[in-house]
């Protein structure tokens, strides 16, 4: 049955941003849309169909047009006017899809400043406005493409960041004090990204939202979620350099993965630097620990868990229990494609029976030990024809400096002929090279000491606050124990080389308390490479680190717990 009486219409009104709502564009198409609807076909137009909306006209999740979709859907309206074509929608689907909506609950599209009645002239202005966005987008990202090589940052600046007056990033220092806490607490402290949270909403630590006095979606003020801390940390804008156009959305929406483009398509720009490029790389690296060593969906505790790796194939061993956790065990993945043989099952009991005792007696006697040194000296300071001790090396450059002042002399006088000089500098150019690469040997046996020494007194220092903790250990310590200096254990055949990280300087009481006062504290390691016999490769140094290692005899190795269900 048809409705009698006036044409009951609604009024859309469209523009593609917030900041196009300040000029006389909506007010324009307001003037001109109702004009042609009351005066000039005369609908009957209600206050609360007149709707508007500020985004891009190349999707309908948009407020407004849901509102418009919702009074049709109710049959309050019978037409719906707009001032062109393209203020409806951009794009050709959801244009004909919502086209076919509208029209199926018997409300028209009508014009303002368009005859659109013939579907072929209706196409062709969709197809128009489609082409349009296009262009418009083609044109943007041109303008944004120059400005971004010429240092520009577009969008929002990050956290501890401001935009100056030429659009270029400079450091917001009341933020950037608490990026560079983040990465402490990260660095030094080794917190999770939940504790970091909690910490930063305890200590009421400002947004980006509180700092600029903006009203924050949710939560409220001073609140830190776990997501946004981390987008921090893995943000290299604070090293001082930032890339555009580095990876492409295979789809259009947002949660699609991205591909990595090509190096020459990226664009750099420079930033204040806030942390420098050793610390951010050691958060990453944090990271990617922390990641790995979270007990999440956990069902057992574990001595070892995540920390054993098979020599062989140098993947790492899977901790599983059997008989509700009262028998557990290490194992290899079974679920590859190429399975590594040498990857053993062993008891969790077998392994700790071997590493306990000699990690206390290391911790105990370090010095009891073959030395460090002299194993690095003879593999790395044999080759050399000169001593190594400090006078003689002394001695040989005071010899060489003699014999180049003798050659000289000996230049200058023309004692010698052109032909025999020549063989004389070669022979001091080899002298020399020898002797400076007697002096780094020497320099290398002198730090390998000094980090002999290092780790000697670390293990002594806390073997004395902790050592009545040690001894009498039950699972739970030993189990904070091993999370605290032992970094891995890698199997190869019945050894097992232990490597330690042990702290250094003012991080042994905080450990050591940690271990006594059962509070799982994180540490800065420093590593000594050595062995119950000690079998010394390298001896290698990061900042606060120096790797100790020890082998230990598992003696047989079989399968004891069986490939069935639960591997």
């Amino acid at each position: 049955m048809t409705r009698q009486g006036p044409t009951r219409a609604a009024i859309y009104i469209r523009v593609s941003s917030d900041d196009q709502t300040k000029g006389y564009g909506p007010q324009y198409q307001r003037e001109e849309t109702l004009a042609a609807a009351v005066d000039r076909d005369g609908c009957v137009v209600k206050p609360q169909h007149i709707l508007d909306d500020s985004k891009s006209g190349s999707t309908d999740d948009r407020p407004g047009w849901q509102k418009l979709l919702a009074y049709a859907r109710q049959g309050e309206i019978d037409a719906v006017y707009f001032w062109k074509l393209d203020r409806m929608m951009r794009d050709e689907y959801y244009f004909y899809v919502n086209e076919k909506e509208l029209t199926d609950l018997g409300v028209e599209l009508r014009f303002a400043t368009q005859d659109l009645k013939d579907p072929f002239n209706r196409a062709i202005q969709v197809a128009v406005a489609a082409e349009e966005r296009r262009k418009i987008r083609e044109r943007t990202y041109a303008g944004r493409t120059r400005a971004m090589r010429d240092g520009k940052w577009l969008g929002v600046p990050p956290y501890g960041y401001e935009k100056g007056p030429d659009l270029r990033l400079r450091i917001r220092e009341s933020e950037a004090r608490w990026v560079r806490r983040f990465f402490l607490w990260l660095v030094k402290e080794k917190l999770s990204m939940h504790k970091m949270a909690v910490r930063a909403c305890e200590q009421r630590i400002p947004t980006r939202f509180d700092s600029r006095g903006t009203a924050k979606p949710r939560h409220g003020q001073y609140y830190w979620c776990q997501g946004t801390i981390k987008r921090i940390l893995a943000n290299d804008v604070y090293t001082g350099t930032a890339w555009f156009r580095k990876y492409r959305r295979l789809g259009s929406s947002k949660l699609s993965s991205p591909d990595l483009r090509p190096e020459n398509e990226w664009i750099r720009i420079s930033t204040p630097s806030i942390i420098s490029s050793e610390v951010f790389e050691t958060a990453r690296t944090q990271l990617l620990k922390n990641s790995m060593e979270s007990a999440r969906r956990t069902k057992h505790e574990f001595l070892f868990a995540k920390r054993i790796q098979c020599g062989v194939c140098g993947k790492g061993l899977v901790a599983n229990a059997q008989q509700h956790g009262r028998h557990k065990y290490y194992h290899g993945s079974y679920w590859t494609d190429h399975h590594c043989m040498a990857c053993k099952t062993i008891p969790e009991a077998r392994l700790d029976a071997a590493v306990w005792p000699a990690f206390l007696q290391f911790l105990q006697r370090p010095d009891a030990l073959p030395g460090v040194t002299a194993k690095y000296r003879d593999r790395r300071l044999s080759k050399s024809s000169w001593g190594t001790d400090q006078r003689t090396v002394e001695r040989a450059e005071r010899d060489l400096r003699v014999a180049e002042q003798r050659l000289l002399d000996c230049e200058v006088e023309g004692f010698y002929a052109e032909s025999v000089l020549a063989v004389k500098r070669r022979e001091l150019t080899i002298r020399r090279r020898d002797l400076e690469q007697q002096k780094q040997n020497l320099m290398l046996k002198t730090r390998a000491e000094q980090q002999r020494r290092d780790a000697a007194g670390s293990a002594q220092a806390i073997y004395k606050i902790a050592r009545d903790r040690l001894v009498r250990a039950d699972y739970a310590t030993k189990r904070r124990v091993y999370q605290l200096l032992v970094d891995r254990i890698v199997l190869t055949g019945t050894l097992a080389e232990v490597i330690l990280k042990l702290p250094r300087g003012d991080r042994i009481p905080d450990a050591a308390e940690a271990i006594a006062a059962g509070i799982p504290r994180a540490d800065s390691g420093v590593s000594l490479r050595r062995t119950s016999h000690v079998k010394c490769d390298a001896i290698t140094e990061a900042p606060d680190e120096i790797t100790a290692t020890f082998t230990v005899s598992l003696g047989g190795i079989r399968d004891v717990a069986g490939r069935g269900k639960g591997r």
